[in-house]
């Protein structure tokens, strides 16, 4: 049902259930990682099928496709920058899904974060956009590989802040396409309707 794009809200509840119910049966007490018998898969599961239900309903060309991929970035760009490895790569990452949730969601609902606005986006967009500037600093994998010197400064900032916005301004096109092309199939509906009520006026 997922893959078809058939009553996604139903069919990703129908699998986080199923993930939480497998977690707290079997894999829980194994710990965390999935090489031991934990957790780990399943939790990935469920926030792809968590992801799916909310970014369903926002009109993207491919909501599947998205939901993994925003999955996918948001914990594998946020391990990277816990360990301080290719920081500005997960830095652009993170600023990227950011810039879609903002375009896609919060800005329609003003700055502040408690009416659903993009305060929190922009703070979390603005900390990648400084840690890519920065660099990851002495207790980083960067650092201990000797990369933190060259993949770091002012320039690398700026590329980061302009990319994420380029690529965020790409998968927001997609959704501002279909809306588009939902607009225009309506507009002959409404005209051959207008259309009918003219030509009962006249036969009347």
């Amino acid at each position: 049902l997922l893959a078809l794009g058939l009553v996604t809200p139903l069919a990703a509840l129908g699998i986080a259930t199923v993930m939480v119910t497998a977690v707290g049966s079997v894999h829980l007490s194994k710990g965390f990682w999935n090489g031991n018998g934990g957790y780990e898969f399943n939790l990935l599961i469920w926030t792809v099928a968590v992801a799916i239900a909310a970014i369903g309903p926002l009109r993207f060309r491919s909501p599947f496709a998205l939901a993994i991929a925003a999955s996918a970035t948001e914990l594998g760009c946020g391990v990277l920058l816990a360990l301080g490895l290719v920081t500005p790569l997960a830095a652009l990452g993170i600023a990227t899904v950011m810039v879609t949730a903002v375009g896609s969601v919060h800005l329609s609902k003003g700055f502040w974060n408690g009416n659903g606005g993009y305060e929190f986006n922009l703070l979390i967009w603005s900390v990648a956009v400084a840690i890519a500037a920065i660099g990851p600093l002495r207790f980083s994998v960067d650092h201990a590989i000797g990369w933190d010197g060259n993949i770091s400064g002012f320039w690398w900032g700026v590329g980061v802040g302009v990319g994420s916005l380029v690529i965020g301004g790409l998968n927001l096109a997609s959704r501002r396409e279909e809306e588009e092309e939902l607009v225009i199939e309506e507009v002959p509906d409404r005209e051959s309707r207008a259309d009918a009520r003219e030509r009962e006026e006249v036969e009347r």
